[in-house]
């Protein structure tokens, strides 16, 4: 099952933005203790494989983050994993004001470093054209073995995907009225079906972020592919029903190009 957090809010003060902290590493139990600038950000408890914590007032700037292993009382602050077990060094995580990030402790998609666990980041689509726009990102940040079936062809309801060809890191935004469909992840090379996530609902002015996460990388740990799920509700959407196609691109990799989605 993939885990829905309680919907957040695209607003943010000014030199500010969201930042959605997502486990995906599994399987569970897999609790991990992330920090910001030196601040843990997770609670006491850890944060464990499909769960998702929220920043809602992050500064704008470089930030720093790292992940440990997680300990009974991780210590707060902390400059490095000190005696418990690094799970991602640190890395530099850039924020700007004002808009809203998914960063994914994911199994590397790709290149020499692929299964080795890393943050992704992500920026969210906070677009909306119309009072009944819903919207759909999928952020794929999965590894697999095979070069072929690193690029995802992604169904939503539809005979041609609505992500069509996404890269290894990707993202894909789409745009369109709302609907109950079946999620269909796909292997563009072979069409074999890695993933059916049924009855996935979009919703008028709130973002759905379909995460694809997972482990295909032979002679490691295999992780199951899964999709983890978080809501963002839009702010500032027009009152007319009128729309139009939006896309944005991803800080991570080139947006696959797709077609909006109907009912």
């Amino acid at each position: 099952m993939a885990a829905i957090l309680v919907p957040a809010v695209s607003s943010q003060a000014a030199g500010t933005a969201s930042v959605a902290i997502v486990q995906g590493l599994g399987p569970s139990p897999n609790k991990l203790d992330v920090y910001v600038d030196s601040a843990l950000v997770t609670n006491p408890g850890g944060l464990d494989y499909k769960s998702i914590a929220t920043l809602p007032s992050v500064e704008e700037g470089n930030r720093t983050i790292f992940a440990c292993e997680h300990v009974a009382a991780p210590p707060n602050p902390a400059t490095d994993c000190g005696a418990a077990l690094p799970v991602i060094p640190a890395s530099n995580m850039p924020v700007t004001g004002g808009r809203s990030y998914t960063v994914v402790a994911a199994y590397t998609p790709t290149n020499a470093n692929a299964g080795v666990p890393a943050f992704l980041q992500y920026e969210d689509d906070l677009t909306c054209s119309s009072a009944t726009d819903s919207q759909l990102d999928f952020y794929h940040a999965a590894a697999n073995t095979d070069p072929t079936e690193n690029k995802l062809n992604v169904f939503y309801g539809d005979a041609q995907p609505l992500f069509p060809g996404l890269p290894p890191g990707g993202a894909g935004f789409g745009h369109g009225s709302p609907r109950t469909k079946d999620l269909q992840i796909v292997g563009a090379t072979s069409s074999q079906q890695l993933l059916l996530v049924p009855n996935v609902k979009t919703t008028s002015q709130v973002l759905l972020i379909e995460i694809f996460v997972g482990n295909g990388i032979a002679g490691e740990d295999n992780v199951p592919f899964d999709v983890i799920s978080r809501q963002v509700v839009l702010t500032g959407c027009p009152t007319t029903t009128t729309s139009s196609v939006v896309t944005t691109a991803s800080s991570v990799s080139p947006l696959a190009v797709a077609p909006r989605f109907t009912g």
